[in-house]
């Protein structure tokens, strides 16, 4: 399975890759490489704080009462079903001859 940290790797070799074959002057190579290093650096910083966000977001979803989830107004569906069933007309509930 390829990760966030495999793809940034992945096109940061390439960007180092092509200065190191493309920039022959070696004064100029340098700051080309540290920017691609300090690009290295960030990405993966952005990659382990979405991992850690998402990580405390799953916990806490995980951690919680289903019932606060999935019905958070605290709802009685049962009792709302039973009102609705039996405030419907007599014909509607009950379609065959008597």
């Amino acid at each position: 399975m390829i990760t966030a940290d495999i793809f940034i790797d992945t096109v940061q070799n390439g960007k180092r890759q092509f200065i190191s074959k493309y920039v022959t002057d070696k004064d100029l190579a340098k700051p080309l490489n540290d920017f691609v290093d300090a690009q290295t650096v960030f990405s993966h910083a952005v990659v382990t704080s979405v991992k850690e966000s998402f990580g405390h977001l799953n916990k806490k979803i995980t951690q919680s009462k289903i019932e606060e989830v999935i019905n958070p107004f605290n709802i009685d569906w049962v009792q709302a079903g039973m009102k609705a069933w039996l405030d419907q007309p007599a014909t509607k509930t009950k379609p065959y001859k008597e």
